[in-house]
């Protein structure tokens, strides 16, 4: 990722959100004696969980087994508490912006301007037959509700107060910054579901940890996953994320702790099997 990342960050003169940053490549092997990390007790300690299943609670254990091996390079690591409220909002607040995006971004595809041509005696009816063929249910359900969120009379309910909680969010997260380098969380409750389980769907499940990775897209913070463990023979992955514009300071502390998780040992028996 950071050796990716040297050859194609710069300026372009065309694009005034790109910046110039120093290459991360020579930063990976720094050390990480000293970094400190924090962790949302509300996401990784499992009596916050009724009911868990047992890839949960595998998936919680390895975790923190995984903390005191990053203690053991030296990595300070905290437990901090964030308000359920704004935790249970994570998932709410990205639909609603998304598919307010994906609504809004992907409107110049008609099959007029843009995407092949649909079906029809007049542009209304070659539009509808574009777009009802050229997009999967998935996204199809999505632009449902990002025009409807977007509507005049549903902007102030959905989309304003949505974008208000984001703030909300990345105003907590940027607070813990100033005390931390970084946040390690899992990046899910268990490993991936089959396509056959998932597939077309928002949503199989409603569980707050499986959340918490849109934090990286709403404030722009870099954001890393990492496989660290094995659940029933399966990947899974931790995620670390931190300040803008540390990319260094993330991919450094990831180079650390991918070592000393040993999954490039376990990847590397599978592949000799």
């Amino acid at each position: 990722a950071a050796m990716v990342t040297d050859i194609i960050k710069g300026i372009d003169p065309r694009d005034m959100t790109s910046i110039e940053t120093e290459d991360l490549t020579p930063k990976l092997n720094e050390d990480v004696k000293g970094k400190k990390l924090f962790y949302i007790k509300e996401l990784c300690n499992i009596e916050y969980y009724e009911n868990p299943t047992e890839e949960l609670k595998e998936t919680i254990s390895k975790f923190h087994e995984t903390l005191e091996k990053a203690k053991e390079l030296g990595i300070e690591v905290y437990e901090e508490s964030v308000d359920e409220k704004l935790l249970k909002a994570l998932q709410p607040t990205y639909m609603v912006i998304s598919c307010a995006e994906a609504t809004s971004n992907l409107s110049m595809y008609t099959g007029i301007i843009y995407g092949p041509r649909g079906e029809g005696d007049k542009i209304t009816s070659m539009v509808k037959d574009y777009r009802t063929k050229g997009f999967s249910p998935l996204i199809k359900r999505r632009f449902v509700i990002g025009s409807y969120v977007l509507q005049k009379e549903n902007q102030e309910r959905y989309f304003l107060n949505a974008c208000r909680v984001r703030r909300l969010i990345v105003d907590k997260i940027n607070d813990l910054f100033k005390t931390y380098d970084g946040m390690i969380l899992p990046a899910s409750g268990g490993i991936a579901p089959k396509f056959s389980d998932d597939s077309e769907k928002l949503s199989d499940r409603y569980l707050i940890l499986e959340n918490h990775l849109a934090i990286g897209n709403f404030g722009e913070f870099p954001s890393i996953t990492l496989p660290f463990t094995m659940v029933n023979d399966m990947p899974v992955g931790i995620n670390l994320t931190g300040r803008v514009c540390e990319d260094d300071v993330v991919l450094n502390m990831a180079n650390y702790i991918e070592k000393v998780t040993g999954l490039k040992d376990i990847y590397s028996k599978v592949g000799e099997e």
